[in-house]
């Protein structure tokens, strides 16, 4: 008797897999994977082109910094005029910008380098910014675009 319903618990089985897969699928066609490709990730930043203006105001003293950026793909390369010293990049050596808008900027010369270090923030118009090499610590300003 245990046969019996041992059979019977299969041929039911069986049946309910048969009513299952053509439920779902037409006959003689295999369901296949659709392979498609992972979204990539797009950045756009503005151009750094062009004239930018900051200000560094202490107890002691005001400082105006300006900043010309020329920007080509990736690389930037610009001056620094800062009081009555403009310091240029080197031709050779251009800055990259990367895919959060950060820059690495040299300027100068060896024996009297400037570097900036910074990143575009999100409405194209500001550069946060680090200044070391101008005086004995760091400067940090706010780029604005003019």
């Amino acid at each position: 008797m245990t046969t019996v319903r041992c059979c019977q618990g299969l041929a039911a089985g069986a049946a309910l897999f048969a009513v299952l897969g053509a439920c779902g699928l037409p006959a003689g066609r295999v369901a296949r994977a659709i392979a498609r490709p992972r979204p990539r990730v797009e950045v756009t930043i503005r151009s750094l082109t062009g004239t930018w203006e900051a200000v560094d105001v202490t107890a002691v003293r005001l400082e105006v910094f300006v900043l010309t950026l020329r920007q080509t793909g990736d690389t930037v390369s610009g001056t620094l005029a800062a009081g009555d010293r403009v310091l240029a990049s080197d031709p050779a050596s251009p800055a990259r910008v990367d895919a959060s808008g950060s820059i690495d900027l040299t300027l100068g010369r060896s024996t009297e380098s400037v570097l900036i270090a910074g990143r575009l923030d999100s409405s194209g118009d500001r550069i946060r910014a680090r200044i070391s090499g101008l005086s004995d610590g760091s400067i940090v300003v706010t780029f604005r675009r003019r």
